[in-house]
């Protein structure tokens, strides 16, 4: 049988008798013959309401000192990586420029929710390539 050897006071045992009584339990063989997963969870459920009664104690603090067994760093070329445009950052940065916006008729058909037509979009991304809110490549990205 295995001892429990924690740091609880005489009056946090009979506060907690039922379940000392389950640690004492669960030490024995015949507890863990037929056990199942909802048993097991339940188990875990009562024995974490007994990590509050241990008490804290004052630990040594640990130095260590390893020597650096990495080696020096290599550069490495990964070939299909993005450029680091941020789709969602894109696109907060076009809402805030269309709030900013409003005297353009494709701007106002956007805020009103009406169908854009084709000359609306090249008229919305000529202003967004005009005020610099998006380059050529970016607007190629979205449209992908």
């Amino acid at each position: 049988m295995i001892t429990i050897d924690t740091q609880l006071t005489i009056g946090k045992r009979r506060q907690y008798t039922n379940l000392w009584s389950c640690l004492l339990e669960v030490q024995t063989v015949e507890y863990w013959q037929d056990i199942n997963p909802p048993i097991l969870e339940f188990l875990r459920r009562r024995l974490c309401s007994l990590v509050k009664l241990i008490e804290p104690a004052a630990r040594n603090i640990v130095n260590m000192d390893f020597e650096n067994e990495i080696g020096p760093g290599v550069d490495v070329f990964l070939p299909f990586t993005g450029s680091g445009t941020d789709k969602a950052r894109f696109l907060m940065e076009v809402r805030h420029f269309l709030s900013q916006q409003g005297n353009h008729f494709a701007i106002m058909k956007l805020r009103q929710n009406e169908q854009l037509t084709p000359k609306d979009l090249s008229d919305l991304e000529q202003i967004f390539l005009d005020e610099g809110v998006a380059g050529a490549d970016d607007l190629e990205r979205i449209r992908a």
